[in-house]
């Protein structure tokens, strides 16, 4: 990536191992059958970050989500985008906002934007988890490595790309 100053949107979501139930297209009168499971508690946190000027992605797995996990997802994706100042935008969870997260921000060069507080329609990266969850609907996952391979295969299938235009997204 080249050096400057760029700016990224980011978030995460919770996936678990729960099977999220679609729509499905079935024989007209037929009665479709779905193993599900019904697993709530375990799962992987999904960060996702989007760069705008190139629309790539970076994605960060896991397993909790406290000012430590951010700090080592703060530390993955400068190394990912490389020299240069970077602002990054993102909501008010209290993870973001803790001192130690700020401290680790600075150090890297990473200038943290707060989004206005209950907006997540102005965060592209929504649209994203949008696509994720689709993606991951109707499929049946027994172990958090298998939920961690299908949200890297569904990353990996978009080209770690997004498709769409952010600024439209925004607007």
């Amino acid at each position: 990536m080249e050096s400057g100053e760029r700016v990224a949107f980011s978030d995460e979501t919770k996936r678990t191992l729960s099977t999220t139930i679609r729509k499905v297209i079935a024989r007209r009168g037929s009665k479709p059958r779905i193993r599900v499971n019904i697993n709530w508690r375990v799962g992987v946190f999904v960060f996702v970050t989007l760069l705008l000027s190139t629309r790539k992605v970076f994605v960060f797995l896991s397993e909790k989500i406290d000012s430590s996990a951010i700090c080592r997802f703060l530390r993955a994706f400068k190394r990912w985008v490389g020299r240069g100042r970077v602002y990054l935008c993102w909501d008010n969870h209290g993870s973001h906002l803790s001192k130690r997260t700020r401290y680790r921000a600075g150090k890297l060069g990473i200038h943290l934007v707060p989004m206005p507080k209950w907006s997540p329609d102005l965060n592209p990266v929504e649209e994203i988890f949008r696509q994720l969850k689709m993606f991951l609907s109707n499929k049946l996952f027994f172990s958090v490595d298998e939920l961690k391979a299908e949200i890297m295969r569904f990353f990996e299938r978009i080209g770690f790309e997004v498709s769409f235009d952010p600024a439209e997204y925004l607007s």
